[in-house]
């Protein structure tokens, strides 16, 4: 409760829509809204085992500048997640120039592979050169890839009865951040990420056999 955000402002809305083929669309009500309008006063001071961040949290001001400030003074292993939005910010140079800074302060990029396309902004070593330690590529229903700089290891998705592919994105994500603190970085990024990366594409295929996103606990990743 401590860390709620209090305003006089509404909460910004998302809405979603699917497609025939379970693709979803996204329109976003922003402006004048209390979601990304805040100060690092609001922020906690505390240093977390990991921090993981992106989309739109990242490129809206005033709260984006108050958010890499912030990420960069916490000194921990930053996850970061493009998720990029084009109905929202449509300048790729802008857009650009936000993801090219935090790539710089992240430990782990994972960004999907349409993302990448739509930015034009190079290639996997390109990302690398910008100081991570590895960078996720996710290719929607033919898995996943992570690159480092020794090398790359990919696993294939899982054949599923597609719902929707809503939250499949932070799915793995968020099975990154769990192998990240439960492994540590020298490890995950050598003996153990083809065993992460399995895991992050079997929960990101459970995640879309389900309506919305509703991503599988670790205990049924664990069964």
């Amino acid at each position: 409760m401590s860390l709620i955000h209090r305003s006089a402002l509404p909460t910004a809305l998302a809405r979603v829509s699917l497609g025939l083929d379970g693709a979803p669309k996204y329109e976003f009500q922003i402006d004048n809204t209390a979601t990304f309008n805040f100060t690092k006063d609001w922020l906690p001071i505390s240093k977390p085992d990991a921090l993981h961040i992106g989309s739109l949290a990242t490129v809206i001001e005033p709260g984006a500048g108050e958010l890499f400030e912030w990420a960069k003074s916490l000194g921990t292993k930053v996850i970061y997640d493009p998720n990029v939005r084009p109905s929202v910010i449509a300048d790729k140079d802008k857009y650009r120039r936000a993801v090219k800074k935090w790539i710089e302060i992240a430990t782990i990029v994972k960004i999907s592979d349409e993302d990448m396309k739509w930015l034009e902004c190079g290639q996997v070593d390109d990302y690398l050169e910008l100081g991570p330690s590895l960078v996720v590529l996710t290719h929607g229903a033919s898995g996943i890839t992570g690159y480092k700089a020794d090398g790359e290891i990919s696993v294939p998705g899982l054949r599923i009865g597609l719902v929707d592919t809503v939250g499949a994105g932070d799915t793995v994500g968020a099975v990154l951040a769990e192998g990240l603190i439960r492994h540590g970085l020298k490890s995950l990024v050598t003996e153990k990420l083809l065993e992460v990366l399995t895991r992050a594409a079997r929960a990101a295929a459970i995640t879309c056999s389900r309506a919305g996103a509703n991503p599988p606990s670790a205990k049924e990743l664990d069964l």
